[in-house]
């Protein structure tokens, strides 16, 4: 009797862990979507943390499926520049993996191929805040007027 319950409240158990392994990421990505413009709402229009996290939340109601696009649209080059970073840091890395140099030499290529894939990734960073600021931009000259 003892194992029938045991066995009951593991599979109960289970049962939860997958519900909430299946919905938190989608819970996580509506909230994350919904409260995407807050920063921008924050420097853009002086509203405080609060303030600009309803303003944020109300503003993505019905637009939240177009910032999706949106980023959605923005990860092939992510992923192309990412890729093209990780690549530099590997091929700048490998010579002195191949010669079994000192440690100095390998922290000196690791840290070159840190700055290549930095200076890679700064392009992606601003086109993609850009991106979100003139989806806000848009957002609230819509709203507005």
């Amino acid at each position: 009797m003892i194992v029938i319950v045991i066995g009951a409240a593991t599979l109960w158990f289970a049962i939860l862990a997958t519900a909430i392994t299946v919905l938190a990421p989608v819970v996580l990505l509506f909230t994350a979507l919904r409260l995407a413009l807050t920063g921008h709402s924050f420097a853009l229009s002086d509203s405080r943390p609060r303030a600009a996290m309803a303003e944020s939340w109300a503003m993505m109601r019905g637009n939240v499926t177009r910032l999706l696009g949106l980023l959605l649209g923005t990860l092939p080059l992510i992923m192309l520049m990412l890729l093209a970073g990780s690549l530099a840091l590997v091929v700048v890395s490998i010579p002195f993996a191949i010669i079994g140099t000192s440690r100095g030499p390998t922290l000196a290529a690791n840290a070159v191929g840190t700055v290549v894939l930095a200076v890679v990734l700064i392009p992606i960073l601003c086109y993609v805040t850009t991106a979100t600021t003139l989806f806000y931009l848009n957002l609230t000259g819509r709203n507005s007027g």
